[in-house]
C-alpha cells in the first residue's frame, strides 16, 4: 500500500503540465519493479488518443507482447523516447515495409488516403516525397490527430523504444 501511495504522490507532483502517460506497476508481486513486471498500467494523461482512451483513465501494458512477433499496423504501443520524460501511447499506422506519402496535405499509407497531415516537422517529412518504413521502424498516430503529436512531428518510433502492446477491452 505504501509504494501506491507513493507513486500517486510522485505521479501528481510530476503530472502537472504533462500530456503523456504514467507507469504504475500493478501490485500482484510487491518485488516488482516496473523494469521486471510483465505487466504495467499506465495512466492516461491528454486527450491525444481519445475517444478510444479517455483523460485518468488506466490500461495495462504486456510488455512480452513482441518477444515473438512484431508489432503490426492497428496495435497500439506504449513506448519511451530518449529525449521525452514520460512514455506514450500511440496506435501504429505504418509498419516495416510500408510506404508513407504526403500529398496535398495527406496522409497516405501503402497508396491508401489516412488523415489531413496537419502538423508535420518539415525537417523529417517533405510534401510530394515517398518514404518506405524501414526495418524495426514505426509509424504512429493519435487516435484524436487533431490536436495529438505523433510520427508527424517527431518521425519513426524504433523498436527498441517500444515497452509494450495496450491491452484493450
Amino acid at each position: 500500500m505504501r509504494k501506491l501511495i507513493s507513486a500517486v504522490l510522485v505521479f501528481l507532483l510530476l503530472a502537472v503540465g504533462s500530456y503523456s502517460v504514467w507507469i504504475l506497476t500493478q501490485e500482484q508481486d510487491n518485488n516488482l519493479s516496473p523494469e521486471t513486471a510483465v505487466i504495467q498500467e499506465f495512466i492516461i494523461k491528454g486527450l491525444s488518443m481519445e475517444p478510444e482512451f479517455k483523460h485518468g483513465q488506466i490500461v495495462e501494458v504486456d510488455k512480452n507482447a513482441y518477444i515473438q512477433s512484431s508489432p503490426k499496423a492497428g496495435d497500439i504501443i506504449a513506448f519511451q523516447f530518449e529525449h521525452l520524460n514520460d512514455p506514450l501511447i500511440k496506435r501504429i499506422a505504418g509498419a516495416p515495409g510500408d510506404t508513407i506519402n504526403i500529398e496535398d496535405g495527406w496522409l497516405w499509407i501503402n497508396q491508401e488516403k489516412k488523415i489531413p497531415f496537419g502538423r508535420m516537422n518539415t525537417a523529417v517529412w517533405k510534401q510530394g516525397e515517398s518514404y518506405t518504413i524501414k526495418q524495426d521502424k514505426y509509424f504512429v498516430l493519435s487516435d484524436n490527430d487533431s490536436i495529438g503529436e505523433d510520427s508527424r512531428i517527431w518521425g519513426l518510433v524504433s523498436k527498441k523504444d517500444i515497452i509494450g502492446k495496450v491491452l484493450t477491452k
